[in-house]
């Protein structure tokens, strides 16, 4: 009895289906689909092994059309391990190398000139401590002592400039903060007047363009303009020679002085004024009070 999917009673397993047995001879028979089927799928491999075997030959004559050496791999290969021994060698050499070993020689070879031009300055004191004493003796100027000599008033000079820039660099030596205001100065403002300046160059490049092919247009206007004009050009010439020249009475107007705006102005005097009228003011409102 089943009632609404439940079953009630004996309940016997099901019996479990057979498979078919194959026959002996199944893939060996030619009749019906079955015997065709393997055929043609064998024929459909060997076609499309053919399709690519033709594919393969076609792409390796076209890499020997560009390259006759591209099979030849013992060659490439024996290249190719020359090159790695090779880079494996430099950077065996650029890693023996010391890191601090060639600024330690450029400091003992500037102390050695440093040394040298301390004693030729001794010398020198020398030879104008002994005066006129062998003033009538030959003296002999040698030219690797004279490059010498060169060498001494370059170093001279490159350390006259280096003093120079660590005494305006020097903290405790500013007076002000005006060093402080420049430099953010020129870190805010310069770039912007940069980007200014090339758009006022595109601008000019443009108007320069545009006058340029005025001038082209107006050629023709102008070449008549020159021909009827010179008729005239006599008789205004000759008035002129003789009307008396103007003097020119205008002046050019006195060029306004540039103001630094990161200078500080209320310095000295001005600064104590402005602390004296401080005082007095706060003078009076405690009187007031």
């Amino acid at each position: 009895v089943i009632m609404a999917g439940k079953q009630y009673g004996l309940i016997l397993p099901k019996k479990e289906s057979l498979k078919p047995r194959l026959s002996v001879f199944g893939e060996e028979s030619d009749e019906g689909e079955d015997g065709t089927d393997w055929v043609q799928k064998a024929l459909k491999r060997e076609a499309e092994r053919s399709v690519q075997k033709k594919q393969t030959q076609l792409d390796i004559k076209r890499a020997l059309e560009q390259d006759e050496t591209v099979f030849q791999y013992d060659e490439v290969f024996g290249e190719m391990t020359k090159k790695k021994e090779e880079a494996q060698k430099v950077k065996k050499a650029e890693s023996q190398k010391s890191r601090y070993i060639p600024a330690l020689m450029q400091h003992a070879e500037r102390r050695k000139r440093e040394h040298e031009r301390r004693t030729e300055r001794q010398l020198q004191k020398d030879r104008e401590a002994e005066g006129d004493e062998f003033k009538d003796k030959e003296s002999f100027v040698t030219s690797s002592y004279r490059k010498k000599v060169e060498e001494f008033a370059k170093m001279d000079a490159e350390d006259h400039h280096q003093e120079k820039i660590e005494e305006l660099m020097d903290v405790t030596k500013q007076k002000d903060m005006s060093a402080f205001y420049n430099s953010l100065y020129k870190q805010t403002v310069e770039p912007e007047n940069t980007l200014i300046s090339e758009g006022k160059m595109k601008v000019k490049i443009d108007k320069a363009d545009k006058k340029s092919k005025e001038k082209s247009s107006d050629k023709k206007s102008r070449q008549y303009r020159k021909r009827k004009n010179s008729t005239t050009s006599g008789s205004s010439s000759s008035e002129d020679e003789h009307s008396p020249k103007k003097p020119n009475t205008e002046k050019n107007p006195p060029a306004t002085p540039k103001v630094n705006i990161w200078e500080k102005r209320t310095v000295g005097n001005v600064f104590e004024e402005a602390l004296r009228r401080y005082f007095e003011r706060k003078a009076a409102k405690s009187m007031k009070i």
